[in-house]
């Protein structure tokens, strides 16, 4: 029964110690890195259209606004068709050969989420497009150039 007492003892008094225990709480600042200030967030749809040019695509975002798609082309993908047999007479390979699909591949580039206000409010871009510089946006048009 001594040693049970013990052990009880030596853990209220460990309990008691975690309680009285103090705690750090550290903040860490961080500095904007020099080209953090070229953000598309806040451009409007027309300004990524003016940088970029037309999208390949166009989609919802699903809040009442749109998503604006930049593709490009990696490559083109062969493919023999599949389907019923073609009777020999109105074959026009003789050779029995399959047809050849041929279909372009698609990479994203870029998107830009824009809300229902015209605003962009999300980016992304592909690691080439950060490896040419092109992710910075243009400079914003003043009051007289417009």
């Amino acid at each position: 029964m001594g040693n049970h007492r013990a052990i009880i003892v030596l853990g209220l008094g460990c309990a008691v110690c975690a309680g009285c225990a103090r705690t750090e709480t550290r903040v860490y600042m961080m500095q904007a890195s020099p080209g953090a200030g070229a953000t598309w967030t806040g451009r409007s749809a027309d300004e990524v259209v003016e940088a970029w040019g037309p999208p390949t695509a166009r989609q919802s975002d699903g809040e009442g606004g749109r998503l604006l798609v930049y593709e490009h082309k990696t490559g083109i993908s062969t493919s023999a068709s599949e389907g019923p047999p073609t009777p020999p007479d109105l074959n026009p390979n003789p050779r029995g050969e399959a047809p050849r699909v041929t279909e372009e591949i698609k990479r994203p580039r870029a998107k830009f989420w824009i809300g229902a206000d015209g605003k962009v409010y999300r980016f992304w871009f592909s690691a080439d497009v950060y490896k040419k510089g092109e992710h910075t946006p243009p400079a914003k048009k003043s009051a007289s150039d417009e």
